[in-house]
């Protein structure tokens, strides 16, 4: 199957324990603003829908989710799933100092990223409530007006057989594979790009760690591709579930708003993941 033309991924979400902290983590230190907020009406405590905020990375989204119980401990910094997200070189300035300023603890210095992927300078980090990020800083010549941010870059993902997650991204979506290698942490890991230019890195384990969600054990916990068209989207649900996918995985369906086009599914390994239709919110 050739590259998919126009998937791309779009949209993350994941949970936290204290979403106004969450807030004044993302707002106030890493200069991501607010797209909206959600779940803060009577009707919505009625309806069961839980209390989140969207934050606008370049014009696509990652939500932070009120979670329903205490998220696990993650004490490695390089864990998986991971977020990564395209920054400029002043935006990158601005939030190492505010980073220093702050006293937070759990960041990496900006270094040179090696291996497969992407190449430039990158900060990785854990935000306040464990969930691992890495800002990815853009060509210096690079400028978004007032924002830090220039776009989603990539995601990573544990799986526990990498060759079988390999063939579901590559032959289900048309991912390009660009080759293998071991991470900072030794494990054997796969190199995938769409054709946009996004990355999906794939780490080998033997077991998920709980923060990787699996089968939506955490409420609104998920990883988004955009597809073009309702064709499309039938087409993938139907290579999804030749594949082995678990197609409509999530039971929390308030998570999706009521115009939304698409469908909720897992990987083999339960990786909880999005299909929805451009344009559709």
């Amino acid at each position: 199957m050739g590259l998919e033309p126009s998937l791309r991924f779009d949209h993350f979400a994941y949970p936290v324990d204290d979403l106004v902290r969450a807030e004044d983590f993302y707002t106030g230190i890493l200069e991501i603003p607010i797209y909206e907020r959600r779940g803060l009406r009577v009707r919505d405590v009625q309806a069961g829908t839980l209390p989140r905020t969207f934050l606008n990375v370049a014009g696509s989204r990652v939500g932070i989710f009120l979670g329903r119980e205490p998220l696990p401990e993650h004490e490695q910094r390089h864990g998986c799933p991971l977020v990564g997200m395209e920054i400029t070189a002043d935006g990158m300035t601005r939030i190492v100092r505010r980073l220093q300023q702050s006293n937070y603890q759990t960041y990496d210095e900006p270094r040179p990223r090696v291996g497969l992927g992407p190449k430039n300078i990158s900060l990785t980090l854990q935000d306040p409530f464990g969930n691992h990020l890495e800002l990815l800083q853009k060509d210096r010549a690079v400028s978004n007006g007032a924002s830090a941010y220039v776009g989603i870059s990539h995601l990573e993902l544990e799986v526990t057989d990498l060759d079988r997650s390999v063939d579901f991204y590559t032959n289900v979506f048309g991912l390009k594979l660009l080759g293998h290698e071991n991470d900072a942490l030794g494990r054997a890991t796969a190199c995938l790009q769409l054709v946009g230019g996004q990355w999906l890195m794939l780490h080998k384990v033997d077991a998920l760690h709980p923060r990787s969600s699996a089968f939506y054990r955490f409420e609104g916990q998920h990883y988004a591709f955009m597809t073009p068209t309702e064709e499309a989207l039938s087409s993938l649900r139907e290579s999804i579930a030749r594949a082995g996918g678990k197609i409509d995985a999530l039971e929390q369906t308030q998570v999706r708003s009521a115009t939304a086009h698409g469908l909720y599914f897992t990987d083999f390994d339960g990786n909880p993941l999005q299909l929805q239709v451009e344009g559709s919110e």
